[in-house]
């Protein structure tokens, strides 16, 4: 090679930056010119270990033998280890490769030594780690040089430095990992002894000139101009495919792309996954708008990514991992190696920063991973994040890909994998993963006809196997949509892609009081559905049929459609028929789930909640939602409430035993699941199946336990019945009573307990399991007799189970015996003091064997457990009737117990039929939800009869008017769910419908000012309110001026008038008093005050009184509030200022008026008081 090579090159070479530390004579001839070996750190997969060089087609090096070779990269891209031969500087020649400058002979003498080489500008002072013989600093000087000795007299690193610096070993193995630095260590120790001198002539290294300038725009690497690529992020590149559209419609695209720029420089990605190159499975790229964010191209076999990356990014176990992320890219892959599950690439940073796990030190590539145990946890991390979790298991054991290639004539060295789980916030299956609450899928889709006039929805619980449907009247606030959602309480919501350009659609979704995730879906698919066919063929269901395709095609796609065939089918209704109707506004204004600060605490749930189970808390949440208008059902709960409270020991004992029991509702779904099959085909390192069946029989056993507590409660409650006290409810449930304990006694039997956690199918109950299990007997006869045939020679011997299966473990002297008897060949498995454990030929072939047996009598019970779930599908009726009557009696006897516990007084309401005259009367009511001593709380009495049912409210600030209104609605919710309420009395006619506009605030998420939605709401419940409504309107045309306000406030209460149904309705507005005066069924009250004139105090005495309140006492509110004095002093001046123009407008109208009809008596009074002024 042509040594004046570097002296062609225009620019700086990186050698420069070098100086020599110490120059020696060589031992032997001049070096011929032979290439440099590289090696690296290499990346471990589980089926393959990664031996071959990396090559790079863009930085060669030729030789004198024109060979082409390329340094092997390792964890960092700029970060090289290379493997060499010292020689003299004279001798060295330059590459032309960017990344040394040395030339070796392979048989020129002289140890071998490693050295680290960065192509980086920024070079470090200490750049090279030198090697001695005996471990000494090769220079006498202070520097943060390291030297190590590589020799076979002293194989390991040893280091000599300032105590206080870190040793080399620790350096390179708390960079690189552990493992990878002992294979390194292993694969490039020299075989062949120095002597001293040879070592200590043949030393030659270079360390950075600490002295030169860098000048880092003339500077190269070889013969190349110097980029410094890995410490420069193109920001305008970045910025780029962070605004593209991908990044705009996908969340986990635009993630993606922040993920690469941060971590490209720690880690090595494959170019197709570079945003530069990266495209969708069909051709497209980010910036292109049919842009697929949800799937990847890969570059096929033959490719020249493929050959390039076969060892590192390509290899046999990543093309599986790449095939299965192609249609997944924004999901996150849980792929299965053994017993752990992995992550890599932008996936293994996404769970990093979520969990905190720890990189896979020895890998390039961002990499890592937690046990198959830990699943569901980590899971369950991600998707509360909002991300999908496709979890791949292994469908293949290692016996059976030995197997199949023998069969196939082919080398395989990864087994089979395949997804088995899909897991989105609203796919949940797992009891462990969720929370008491149901949170289902809800899908979303315009009616077949396309004329959006209606929404279809169809809502499934996988936990608990439950499909509702129903169509929706499209508004223009989406009203109705938000309503029902509101009742759903959705995870996740799967929304038509037509859809998903409504922007205001997907506003009033995710404004929820619990935000669901919103995804979408386009159905492709034309088979039949399933689901369609379990329905009746009305009209009704006929504008459901977009929203049943959608949900089909969508559960398909997440391995879930088979589980339609196990699921409860029921329309969506929410009719004031069946149930009193409560809007989203009325849901949130009244705090039924949430307070004011977004959390439980101090809603009405909250305080009603006393209940034992998670069944029951749902059912619980269930009444609050939609309360009941038929007068017999409510009296039947509040009579079982009453009976309930008189004989408390019987619902507290019921509890008692309750809270023993999970949730079985869950559970009973998780069972009708797994019938569905989709875990079959996943390979677990456990007896899974066996656990299953023990479940199975642990659940029928509780079953047949909460069926013999129910019993003995009914049998106690209906043995204490009298004339005074008993309860229809009570016996109605008794009398409809169905038994599931022959059920569960007859799948019982076809099982046999096996082990704490195991269970089987019982003797003559599986035919298939009890002929492999006769097989598994003459197998496990054979190594009996096998054992006998080693203790003829070695009475020791016995089986034991430590490193593997059916080691035999004999003493040594028997063993050496043993060897000489038999002479045949033993394989030594493991030792302890005095004892050998072997394994021979014949128990190999046994054991073979029965490990083919076990794993057939594993898929022979899995179709046993199939069979039994089948069986317990088509007595799910009764299951379900039995935890559909604890969760009532859960229910009753948590009302039972706030009412027994009340600090304050609660009364047993009477609710009347709906009539033509409607009226409610209350006495003594309380808010529920006090946060002050209970005793301090002022009661009210509240009357509204037909002739008299609006009740205009003013009073001062602060003076408990919004209270109030909230309070009368709870109570009149309280007691149509059966319970009791606070207050001494309580009657009316029933309600079959709250509208609501209480508080003031706006809506930034949907643009809408706080009069847009003052008016949104007072619209429904003009449009929508009949005589039996109860309304309650509070300050309404606040969010404007005062003569709008004024305007609109007179013009709602003059038609509810017209509607006449039950109202209170609050105002600061006089002129809203002097209209409300001229309407028939309008009585005026106040909230009462005392005023203290001399210190201008104000007391509130919050008291409803008869009358109108003069003022609003706006000021003494702002002396509590703070403001400071002389603010008030000019607002008082100014109000009066206000207050005297007003009235004297007034007074010279009336004036006028009484002049034009020559009323002299009312001139001279008007006039008396004009002059007051």
């Amino acid at each position: 090679m042509d040594k004046t090579k570097s002296q062609q090159v225009k620019h700086t070479s990186i050698k420069s930056f070098f100086k020599p530390r110490i120059k020696s004579e060589p031992n032997s001839q001049e070096s011929t010119g032979d290439l440099p070996k590289y090696a690296s750190l290499f990346d471990k997969e589980t089926e393959t270990t990664l031996k071959d060089d990396v090559y790079d087609s863009q930085n060669s090096i030729k030789g004198e033998y024109d060979e082409k070779v390329t340094p092997r990269e390792s964890l960092y891209d700029n970060l090289y280890i290379k493997e060499e031969t010292t020689i003299p500087e004279a001798d060295a020649q330059p590459t032309g490769n960017g990344i040394t400058d040395l030339f070796f002979d392979d048989e020129s003498p002289g140890p071998r030594k490693r050295v680290l080489v960065f192509d980086e500008a920024d070079l470090p002072k200490t750049l090279k780690i030198e090697l001695t013989d005996d471990g000494k600093n090769a220079s006498a000087e202070k520097t943060h040089k390291d030297i190590l000795e590589d020799s076979l007299d002293n194989p390991k690193f040893t280091h000599k430095k300032d105590p206080d610096d870190e040793t080399i070993d620790d350096l390179f193995k708390s960079t690189f990992g552990r493992s990878s630095v002992e294979e390194y260590y292993s694969l490039n120790t020299d075989d062949d002894h120095l002597t001293p001198e040879e070592e200590e002539d043949s030393i030659n290294t270079f360390e950075y000139d600490e002295n030169r300038k860098v000048d880092n725009e003339n500077l190269t690497v070889g013969n190349q101009k110097y980029e410094p690529a890995e410490d420069h992020i193109d920001d305008r590149e970045r910025e780029k495919y962070m605004t593209c559209k991908a990044s705009t419609d996908s969340r986990g695209f635009k993630e993606y792309v922040e993920n690469y720029y941060r971590y490209r420089i720690s880690f090595l990605f494959p170019p197709w996954i570079d945003p530069s190159n990266i495209k969708d499975i069909d051709g497209n790229r980010p910036t292109d708008e049919n842009y697929n964010p949800s799937t990847l191209w890969i570059p096929p076999k033959g490719h020249k990514w493929a050959t390039e990356f076969k060892s590192c990014h390509y290899t046999e176990c990543m093309q599986q991992w790449w095939k299965l992320k192609q249609s997944h890219f924004d999901s996150l892959l849980f792929f299965k190696m053994g017993k752990f599950y992995e992550l890599f690439y932008h996936d293994a940073c996404i769970i990093q920063s979520l969990c905190s796990l720890r990189w896979m030190g020895s890998e390039t590539k961002p990499h890592v991973g937690f046990p198959e145990k830990s699943l569901h946890t980590y899971a369950s991390t991600c998707v509360d994040a909002g991300y999908k979790v496709v979890v791949i298991e292994q469908t293949e054991t290692p016996q059976q890909l030995e197997q199949r290639n023998k069969t196939e004539g082919t080398s395989d060295k990864a087994v089979k994998r395949d997804i088995c789980e899909i897991i989105t916030p609203g796919t949940i299956t797992r009891p462990e993963m969720l929370g008491k609450q149901s949170r289902p899928l809800v899908f979303i889709s315009e009616d077949e006809d396309s004329t959006g006039e209606y929404l279809a929805l169809l809502s499934i619980d996988v936990s608990m196997s439950k499909i509702r449907y129903g169509v929706i009247r499209k508004t223009r606030d989406w009203s109705g949509l938000k309503t029902t959602l509101i009742h759903l309480c959705p995870a996740e919501v799967v929304v038509q892609k037509a859809l998903m350009a409504d922007a205001s659609l997907l506003h009033s979704i995710r404004t929820l009081p619990y935000p669901p995730e919103i995804t979408t879906h386009m159905n492709t698919d034309v088979q039949e559905s399933l689901l369609l066919s379990r329905l009746p063929q009305t009209d009704y269901v006929s504008t459901c049929k977009p929203v049943i395709f959608l949900s089909e095609s969508y559960l398909r796609c997440i391995l879930l459609d088979k589980l339609i065939e196990y699921c409860s089918i029921e329309p969506i209704e929410f009719s004031e028929v069946d149930a009193m109707n409560l809007d989203a506004s009325a849901l949130t204004h009244l705090e039924l789930f949430l307070s004011q600060e977004g959390t439980v605490q101090n809603s009405l749930f909250k305080y009603l909640n006393k209940t034992a189970t998670a069944f029951g808390e749902r059912l619980l949440r269930t009444w609050l939602l939609s309360p009941l208008v038929n007068i017999e059902s409510i009296n039947q709960r509040s009579e079982c409430v009453t009976f309930l409270m008189e004989h408390n020991s019987f619902s507290a004992s019921l509890q008692q035993q309750l809270k023993a029991f999970p949730d079985l509702e869950r559970a009973l779904g998780k069972i009708l699941n797994t019938a569905a099959n989709y875990y079959k085909k996943a390979v677990y390192f456990d007896d899974g199946i066996f656990s299953k069946l023990h479940e199975l029989h642990t659940l029928l056993t509780r079953f047949e336990r909460l069926e013999d507590i129910l019993l003995d409660f009914l049998h106690q409650c209906i043995s204490h019945f009298s004339p005074e006290f008993k309860s229809d409810f009570i016996q109605k449930v008794s009398d409809e009573f169905v038994s599931c304990t022959e059920d569960c006694a007859k799948f019982k039997n076809m099982m046999q307990i096996t082990g704490v956690k195991t269970c089987r199918s019982a003797t003559g109950s599986w035919a298939k399991s009890e002929s492999i299990q006769e097989e598994i007997d003459k197998v496990m006869t054979k190594l009996d007799d096998i054992l006998k045939n080693i203790k003829e020679t070695a009475p020791s011997a016995t089986y034991i189970n430590c490193k593997f299966r059916f080691e035999v473990e004999i003493s040594e002297a028997e063993f050496k015996r043993y060897q000489k008897i038999t002479n045949k060949d033993v394989e030594i498995t493991s030792t302890r003091s005095g004892f050998v454990r072997i394994r021979n030929s014949s128990i190999l072939d046994a054991l073979e064997d029965l490990e083919e047996l076990e794993f057939k009598l594993k898929e022979s019970e899995e179709e046993f457990y199939q069979y039994i779930v089948r069986g317990i599908h088509g007595k799910s009726f009764k299951f379900c009737k039995l935890v559909l009557v604890a969760s009532q009696f859960d229910c009753l006897s948590s009302l039972a117990t706030v009412a027994k516990n009340s600090p304050v007084p609660m009364c047993r309401p009477v609710v009347h039929p709906k009539s033509t005259s409607t009226f409610l009367d209350i006495k003594g009511c309380t808010y529920p939800l006090f946060q002050v001593n209970p005793h301090l709380f002022v009661p009210n009495d509240i009357s509204m009869v037909d002739s008299k049912g609006i009740i205009v409210i003013t009073g001062p600030n602060m003076g408990g008017k919004s209270t109030l209104l909230r309070q009368v609605a709870l109570a009149v919710i309280m007691a149509q769910i059966g319970s009791y309420v606070t207050a001494t009395s309580c009657e009316f006619t029933v309600v079959d419908c709250i509208f609501t506009r209480l508080g003031a605030s706006d809506n930034l998420m949907q643009g809408k000012s706080t009069f847009l939605v003052e008016l949104q709401d007072i619209s429904a419940l003009l449009s929508k309110a009949t005589k039996n409504s109860l309304a309650l309107v509070d300050e309404l045309g606040r969010g404007t001026s005062t003569f709008d306000g004024t305007a609109i406030a007179v013009a709602s209460l003059e038609k509810i008038s017209e509607i006449n149904c039950r109202c209170i309705f609050t105002t600061h507005f006089q002129d809203v008093c002097k209209a409300a005066k001229e309407m028939y069924n309008v009585v005026m009250y106040h909230m009462a005050a005392k005023i203290d004139e001399e210190s201008q105090n104000v007391e509130f005495l919050y008291k409803l009184i008869e009358g109108i309140c003069p003022e609003s006492q706006g000021l003494h509110v702002a002396k509590l509030a703070g403001i400071p004095k002389n603010v008030i002093d000019i607002a008082r001046t100014a109000s009066l200022n206000f207050y005297k123009t007003m009235k004297g407008e007034d007074l010279a109208r009336q004036i006028l008026q009484a002049h034009q009809h020559n009323n002299v008596k009312l001139l001279q009074s008007l006039y008396s008081k004009f002059s007051k002024i």
